[in-house]
């Protein structure tokens, strides 16, 4: 969510949290698979897996899905959900911006998002975390 505008999403729940966002016309979401609880008849879904290597590698799902708002709606709205109980944290995600994050802690993004791994062969990090 790049802008982190409370206008295009809303989190509800206290815990075991649901993720509302509008997807404006010709607007993309990814998100893991199997997280879609509801979503608009204007929103079309699909898989694919690029980059599936890094995600692979990080303890994401090597398949990700994208829902694309494509009919006349322009605020059509997706429901998602993790695929275990846990809280949604949103977190601005700007040009350059890198977040180290656990395995399996992305779940859903607005835009241009890569999830990735980062390889360090020091045995001081081996042996010390």
């Amino acid at each position: 969510i790049p802008t982190l505008d409370p206008q295009k999403y809303e989190v509800l729940g206290a815990d075991m949290q649901i993720l509302n966002m509008k997807v404006g016309s010709g607007e993309k979401i990814e998100s893991v698979p199997g997280a879609m609880n509801f979503m608009d008849p204007a929103i079309k879904m699909e898989v694919n897996c690029n980059q599936c290597w890094g995600r692979c590698l990080s303890g994401s799902s090597c398949i990700m899905s994208h829902y694309t708002n494509e009919g006349g709606n322009p605020e059509a709205i997706i429901g998602l959900t993790p695929n275990f109980p846990a809280k949604i944290i949103p977190l601005p995600v700007n040009t350059g911006k890198v977040y180290r994050a656990k395995d399996g802690a992305y779940f859903a993004s607005y835009g241009d998002v890569q999830v990735g791994y980062d390889l360090d062969c020091s045995s001081a990090t081996c042996c010390f975390g």
